[in-house]
């Protein structure tokens, strides 16, 4: 097993479009090829549906349109993963998953958020080929709670008991 040492991070790893980037492994469920999206009404564009976990009704975020990416294509979101977030579970439909990695604290520069999607980005890793960004999840949240706000107020409501 790659396990992190006490001062280290051992991260997933993760592609979407041509951006690697990665979320604390402590945080992952589950990666799963095989899953179920159903189309909200009405849900930010960022937001895909949700999907039945384990019974549990959880929003999935389509990862290229969260972090803005030009053209995304729905086509490439062909795994999902599962993440147990601090206020609830999290779906993150990605392109690719790639190996653990483990990533020291030093080696973390801080991110600058200049746009919504920079927020959703902690750090990033210089890698000697590439740069790993790291995902704030708790930053996909904000963006959840204003989608599920949106759904209720545009719902139907009912007049009365059905009979």
């Amino acid at each position: 097993m790659n396990r992190a040492q006490p001062d280290e991070a051992l991260l997933l790893t993760f592609e979407v479009g041509d951006r690697l980037l990665g979320v604390p492994a402590t945080l992952v469920l589950e990666v799963s090829r095989e899953f179920t999206v159903t189309r909200v009404p009405g849900a930010a564009s960022a937001i895909a549906g949700v999907i039945n976990f384990r019974g549990e009704i959880i929003v999935a975020i389509d990862m290229a349109h969260r972090l803005g990416l030009d053209d995304p294509g729905e086509a490439s979101r062909a795994l999902c993963i599962f993440l147990a977030a601090e206020q609830a579970s999290i779906a993150m439909l990605v392109d690719r998953v790639l190996p653990m990695r483990k990533v020291s604290p030093t080696m973390i520069d801080k991110a600058i958020a200049d746009s919504a999607s920079d927020r959703l980005l902690r750090g990033v890793v210089r890698l000697p080929d590439s740069l790993l960004t790291l995902v704030d999840v708790g930053e996909l949240l904000p963006a959840i709670e204003r989608s599920r706000s949106e759904i209720t107020l545009k719902a139907p409501s009912v007049a009365g008991p059905l009979e």
